[in-house]
């Protein structure tokens, strides 16, 4: 008898970001995915850029050398949500195959951190990476909502929320 495989709460963090993401998709019409303004950018493009670090994080992570400056900035990701969403899938699918065992292992990022600066390697672990991603995730998240209102969209209230805030949120209300 197999014992059941339990996702570690870091991963869980990443895929559960990446779920609100697809709750985004399924709330806008596909016109509304690429649209752009003078003042902003697309919803299409913000979501690329947070699915662009993931795919950085799961390319880099055999070789212990995840280059977020590397990123593929795939334009016709951004601006189909049906390539989106199946580049997501895959993309969280790569997330649940992380080995748990590697969770706290050493990597190094590689990331320009000023400007006029070149890219510099900083000592990192996959654990504190995953947590970057679901936060940076939500971070643009946090943006797109504001963006889905100004259109008539109503979302979850609690899809833009931090899980600190969440867990603050829950108590206080008790």
């Amino acid at each position: 008898m197999s014992a059941v495989h339990e996702i570690p709460v870091s991963i869980q963090g990443c895929l559960q970001a990446c779920e609100r993401c697809d709750k985004i998709l399924d709330a806008i019409a596909d016109e509304m995915f690429a649209r752009e303004r003078p003042d902003r950018q697309s919803i299409g493009a913000h979501l690329r850029h947070a699915l662009d670090h993931i795919v950085c994080f799961v390319r880099g992570l055999p070789e212990g050398i995840v280059d977020y400056d590397g990123r593929d900035r795939d334009e016709a990701i951004e601006r189909d949500p049906q390539l989106f969403r199946k580049a997501l899938h895959e993309s969280m699918d790569a997330l649940r195959s992380v080995p748990t065992e590697r969770l706290g292992d050493a990597i190094q990022i590689r990331q320009t951190v000023s400007l006029d600066s070149e890219p510099v390697l900083l000592g990192s672990t996959v654990e504190r990476e995953l947590e970057f991603l679901s936060s940076h995730t939500i971070h643009h998240i946090a943006i797109l909502v504001q963006f889905c209102r100004e259109e008539g969209v109503e979302l979850a209230e609690d899809i833009a929320l931090a899980y600190s805030t969440s867990a603050y949120l829950k108590t206080t209300a008790q």
